[in-house]
Order: C-alpha cells, then sequence, then structure tokens
C-alpha cells in the first residue's frame, strides 16, 4: 500500500442518473505529490473512496492519500452551503439508509 499527499483537493462525485445520490462514488481531485505514475504537483482524480481515517483517505485502487490543503474555492463553496469543515476529519462519508439500518440489524426498506 502506497501513501502519497494530495494538495489543493476537492471531493467529487461520480454521478450515475440512475442511482440515488446517497449511493454515488466519491472520489478526490487534487495536485499529487510522490506518486510513482505522475509529476509532483499533477492534477489527478483518485479512484473511489473506500476507507477515511482522519486525513488519510483509502481508495478502491489499494492507495493511500494524505490531504493536505484544502482548495480555497471548495472550502468557500462549503461554507457557502452551511458546511461546517474539520480540518481533522475533512471528509465525513454518509451510509445510505440501508445500510444504517442493516448496521443496527433491523432490515427496512
Amino acid at each position: 500500500m502506497s501513501e502519497y499527499k494530495l494538495e489543493e483537493w476537492f471531493l467529487n462525485w461520480l454521478r450515475d442518473t440512475y442511482d440515488a445520490p446517497e449511493r454515488m462514488e466519491k472520489t478526490l481531485v487534487g495536485n499529487v505529490f510522490g506518486h510513482p505514475k505522475f509529476e509532483d504537483g499533477s492534477k489527478i482524480e483518485t479512484s473511489p473512496i473506500r476507507e477515511i481515517d482522519g486525513k488519510r483517505i483509502h481508495t478502491q485502487n489499494g492507495d493511500v492519500y494524505l490531504l493536505g490543503e484544502i482548495k480555497p474555492d471548495y472550502l468557500r463553496w462549503l461554507t457557502e452551503e452551511g458546511i461546517v469543515y474539520d480540518e481533522k476529519n475533512p471528509i465525513a462519508m454518509k451510509k445510505s439508509p440501508l445500510e444504517m439500518n442493516m448496521a443496527e440489524g433491523v432490515p427496512r426498506e
């Protein structure tokens, strides 16, 4: 498992017209550093996010990204939308209602 630094990042939603919003995959877009496939500072989009551990983001392909500075425009948008940015835990992923119910042991539709 490799870890790379991601600067000037923002969260991106992969949209499928037929999926409910809570089922959309999330990726990160930003400038990567320390990745063997990209020149330092290259703008990339990660594979879908699978696990979040504070500022360490684990993606579908097994890479781990350490979040640096958030993109200022994205931070401004979060603020305008009333979304509180937590620097220690910058990304919050919500589970779908079905996943939450299953975690509680209550199968509901």
